[in-house]
């Protein structure tokens, strides 16, 4: 294969150049890489940019679109990462235990139900099942565990949304249906959350398959479609906050493999910039994550929060009362945000807009956590049921 016939600028990070040169090998051609573009400089790539129409840079979230669309280039991904895609079984022993009794379970089913081949939702609703039932793989649900892969989750009996995901998308597949993963912003009870299921399409009807909400069909209410090259940025953003208390440097690491992968994702442009403030004290790094974030969405509450933070903790109290005025206009039902709102506007010495947000916030959250503290501050009277 003729090497490229451009120079590449890869700043300092020599593992997006071997998942180049990988490609390249592998058979994809210049063109569809880089789309025309005589030069690349991941420079600006690494601080978040996006290539727009008169940037010559290509977006490093696009040399992972052919990683993810051909099974044959799955050694460029192990290049880059060190290890196989989350959701891709390997060879261990208990790994290849569970796909021969997958494999039984789908052809006894078969032969009892008279569906030689093809698939139906009846099977999918058995295969749903057999994933958590004691006589079939009995992975149980658990909060919060480390960010696993499929060898890792069957090893460990299970894990959360994004481990359940990752061995619904490799064994339906392998059992014919056509799956996705996708992100919920509002569950099934109606409750804002950050959380990951599997699409299952089928017969012109869509399923949400959600074993953490017990449910085959789960009713979630806001629900996104996400591209494999997505759903893999959040696997390495849960790694980075896994490693956050033990390994820093390691943490950083992972949340740039993360927007690497996808950089326009505003939750972990948010998870890194945090980590920034509060792991490396690097109040200019996170300053520039939570702003990159609210470029790729203006609505991002919880970017303006963390914004108007940095302004409260540097003393500028007027600049943060906007940033959590803005963050309440967005989402009024988060108590964080108006109380510091009414931090800040108290030391900002507006007492009087302080007060009617701290009666605001007792409307909205009776119970929210340090009103008799800000009761105290505003000169208002705290609700009868707190006692905080």
């Amino acid at each position: 294969m003729t090497p490229p016939s451009y120079t590449l600028r890869f700043s300092s990070d020599p593992a997006l150049q071997t998942l180049y040169g990988d490609l390249i090998v592998a058979g994809e051609s210049n063109a569809s890489l880089d789309q025309g573009f005589t030069s690349i400089d991941y420079t600006r790539v690494q601080a978040g940019s996006l290539r727009g129409g008169t940037d010559n840079n290509l977006d490093s979230a696009e040399l992972f679109s052919p990683v993810l669309s051909s099974s044959t280039l799955a050694s460029a991904y192990r290049r880059f990462a060190g290890e196989a895609l989350p959701w891709t079984p390997s060879q261990n022993a208990t790994t290849l235990t569970a796909l021969r009794r997958f494999d039984q379970e789908v052809a006894s089913w078969r032969v009892a139900n008279r569906l030689p081949t093809g698939v139906n939702r009846a099977l999918a609703e058995h295969l749903f099942q057999w994933i958590t039932d004691a006589q079939g793989l009995n992975l149980q649900v658990q909060t919060n565990p480390p960010e696993r892969n499929f060898d890792e989750t069957l090893a460990n009996s299970g894990g959360d949304c994004t481990e359940f995901t990752k061995v619904l998308l490799a064994l339906m597949q392998r059992a014919g249906f056509t799956v996705y993963p996708v992100w919920v912003g509002v569950d099934s009870h109606g409750d804002s959350v950050q959380h990951i299921a599997t699409g299952l399409s089928l017969g012109g009807s869509t399923y949400l398959l959600d074993p953490v909400y017990g449910a085959f069909d789960a009713q979630h209410r806001s629900t996104i479609r996400l591209s494999l090259r997505e759903f893999l940025a959040w696997h390495w953003n849960n790694r980075a906050l896994d490693q956050q208390a033990t390994s820093v440097a390691t943490a950083e690491q992972y949340y740039g493999r993360a927007l690497q992968i996808d950089p326009a994702n505003p939750h972990i442009l948010v998870n890194r910039g945090i980590f920034l403030r509060d792991q490396r004290q690097n109040t200019a790094g996170a300053r520039v994550d939570f702003e990159a974030a609210l470029r790729v969405d203006a609505r991002f509450s919880e970017a303006q929060y963390e914004l108007g933070n940095i302004e409260y903790d540097a003393g500028r109290y007027s600049e943060a009362a906007d940033r959590f005025r803005l963050a309440v206009t967005l989402r009024g039902t988060d108590s964080r945000y108006r109380r510091n709102l009414v931090l800040s506007l108290v030391q900002a010495g507006n007492r009087t807009e302080a007060l009617r947000q701290y009666e605001a916030l007792v409307r909205v959250d009776s119970q929210a956590p340090g009103l008799v503290r800000l009761a105290r501050l505003v000169g208002g009277s705290p609700p009868l049921a707190s006692s905080r």
